[in-house]
């Protein structure tokens, strides 16, 4: 019995380095940098307080993966300030392109696997037609104990084929946590992901 403990904690602690891994590769990508940088040199002489803000907002990202890189799980209120901190920097490249609305208010007394909300929001940015004709909308919100992240679904044909490798290590880790299954849909024309909500008591 405690041999099978040791392999699901083993598994567990594998499966959360791949997904810390994952985000850090997503945030250093030279694509993440090359558009932060290159928003960030337009701001400088045209607005300075917004290039300000990026900069700020882009410190607290890394200072944020760097805090939460050996934790299994995170309380909802410390990863949604990271989540809205994320959007900032997104809405500041895309502007009123990306609109998203996050309401948990009540209801916030829950953990979740760090960086695994980010890495989903950064998904439906990277794989959807962004533009001022075909906005993008996110939505993050509970119901019947999940958090529900919800994107509308456009898209993008030039996309490369995706790995899907954040998602499944995100999938393989609740389920190890909580013994619930995360579930992945596609309806009425909105991607939604719904990770079971992670009860303290099970820290």
């Amino acid at each position: 019995m405690w041999k099978a403990g040791l392999i699901r904690q083993e598994l567990m602690q594998r499966k959360a380095l791949e997904l810390q891994m994952e985000a850090l590769k997503n945030q250093v990508n030279p694509h993440f940098l090359f558009n932060s940088l290159n928003t960030l040199t337009t701001l400088v002489h045209k607005d300075p307080d917004i290039a300000v803000r990026l900069i700020i907002q882009l410190s607290d990202s890394y200072r944020y993966l760097l805090e939460q890189k050996d934790k299994k799980v995170v309380e909802w209120s410390v990863e949604k300030q990271f989540v809205e901190n994320y959007l900032g920097l997104q809405q500041i490249r895309f502007a009123d392109n990306i609109q998203a609305e996050i309401e948990t208010v009540g209801n916030n007394d829950f953990y979740v696997v760090p960086l695994s909300v980010q890495m989903l929001v950064e998904n439906a940015i990277k794989h959807n037609i962004i533009t001022s004709d075909q906005r993008l909308n996110i939505y993050i919100y509970t119901r019947d104990n999940f958090l529900i992240v919800k994107n509308n679904f456009q898209a993008r044909s030039s996309l490369e084929k995706s790995s899907n490798v954040g998602l499944e290590n995100i999938k393989m880790q609740y389920e190890i946590l909580t013994g619930r299954k995360v579930e992945v849909l596609k309806e009425d024309g909105y991607f939604i992901v719904k990770l079971p909500m992670i009860d303290k008591t099970i820290i």
